[in-house]
Formats: C-alpha cells, sequence, structure tokens
C-alpha cells in the first residue's frame, strides 16, 4: 500500500489490493491485469516480475514418489484409473512424449 504509479496520464497512490487514489482525490478500482507504470524508486519487487519455474526433473520425482504411495492406498480394481491418471498428468505437461515408460519424459 502506498505505491505511486500512473495511470492514463494520472497519477494514483493505492490505496488497498485493488483500489487507488489518484493526486485529485478520485478512487478507482485497479484490476490486477492493468499496465500500471511505477513511480517510487523501489519498482515492482523483483519476485512479480519474472514468473517462478520449476525443474521438470524434480517436478517429476515429486510427482512419482506421490504417484508410488497412492499405488500402495488403491485398492487393485482401481489401479488402472491411477495409471490413466499418471498417464494423463505426463502427456498434459509434455505433450510430444510417451507416457508408457517409467522414465521421466519431462528430463531432458
Amino acid at each position: 500500500m502506498g505505491d505511486r504509479f500512473q495511470l492514463d496520464g494520472l497519477i494514483y497512490r493505492k490505496t488497498g489490493p485493488m483500489t487507488a487514489l489518484s493526486e485529485t482525490g478520485s478512487q478507482r478500482m485497479m484490476p490486477r491485469w492493468m499496465e500500471l507504470t511505477p513511480l517510487d524508486a523501489k519498482a515492482m519487487p523483483e519476485a512479480r516480475k519474472r514468473k517462478a519455474t520449476l525443474d521438470a526433473a524434480q517436478v517429476m520425482q515429486a510427482f512419482e514418489a506421490y504417484h508410488s504411495v497412492c499405488t500402495r492406498l488403491v485398492d487393485t480394481c482401481s489401479l488402472h484409473i491411477l495409471e490413466q491418471a499418471r498417464q494423463d498428468f505426463i502427456h498434459k505437461l509434455h505433450p510430444q512424449t510417451d507416457s508408457v515408460g517409467s522414465e521421466s519424459p519431462l528430463a531432458e
């Protein structure tokens, strides 16, 4: 709160998560998708500027560990459903890979 920015030629000060007050005293809703021009020295935090990235091998390793626990908890009649869900998960992460094997298709 309190950060200053410019929008449509006016200067605003953030007053809430989605609200701001202009220098003229009018309050305005500021949807998160709006492109704002920060005016203060401390512009947007670095964490907000870049998207978080995940290591594909770590994601698959964690998923396979989770899947391993699930296979021990699910009755044998439902294992094929769980395996299909695993295949769908892998395919959505990396569509051009055949996900039949147990190797991580994302690790490249």
